[in-house]
């Protein structure tokens, strides 16, 4: 069947079916994420005869990120930022979840190792904000910061309200998966 030919899909349908393609995204760039980050401990890597992908691995991350808050605003029934510079504000999207989906990715989430509020949430978004542009373009910035833990924290904290929100969103094919040692994120229900 063609797309021509194809039934016309509810804008409900169309929502979820957008959400689903972002959180695909924002998963393949998490994965490229951990993928390089196995491959700077490789012991090449850790003494220096390999490259160090730094640039590549938090350009990833920062990528997965802006992917899931968008997902979770297609959900939240919100229009995500496309387009320029205000498609990668965190801050910003953060800000187009109403206040029960900002409480739901907050929920879980530990920052620097305490319990996460909204309010601080936000705090640390004003902290990611630029990393996807200036670590692209690391030759163009002089001071570049990436805040690896707390985003990595973020990304999976909006992957866990993705998934309560949508179950049907996990588990999510494509993604490598070990039985034995499941990924914070992955369906495995928490302790």
């Amino acid at each position: 069947m063609t797309s021509e030919n194809a039934p016309a899909m509810s804008e409900e349908v169309r929502r979820i079916v957008t959400a689903a393609h972002m959180f695909r995204g924002s998963r393949d760039f998490f994965l490229a994420y951990e993928v390089l980050g196995a491959f700077m401990q490789s012991p090449e890597a850790r003494e220096g005869r390999a490259p160090n992908p730094i640039q590549s691995q938090a350009t990833c991350a920062a990528l997965a990120l802006e992917l899931a808050l968008k997902a979770r605003i297609v959900l939240d029934g919100g229009d995500p930022p496309s387009k320029g510079p205000d498609g990668h504000k965190y801050v910003a999207m953060f800000g187009l979840l109403s206040r029960a989906a900002q409480e739901d990715i907050v929920r879980p989430l530990l920052l620097d190792g305490a319990a996460a509020s909204v309010e601080g949430l936000a705090k640390v978004l004003a902290e990611f904000e630029g990393t996807f542009q200036k670590w692209r373009y690391m030759h163009e910035h002089r001071e570049v910061a990436f805040h690896e833990g707390n985003m990595v924290a973020v990304v999976q904290a909006v992957y866990e309200s993705l998934v309560r929100l949508r179950p049907d969103f996990g588990p999510w094919p494509g993604v490598i998966v070990d039985p034995d040692r499941p990924v914070r994120w992955h369906i495995t229900p928490r302790p």
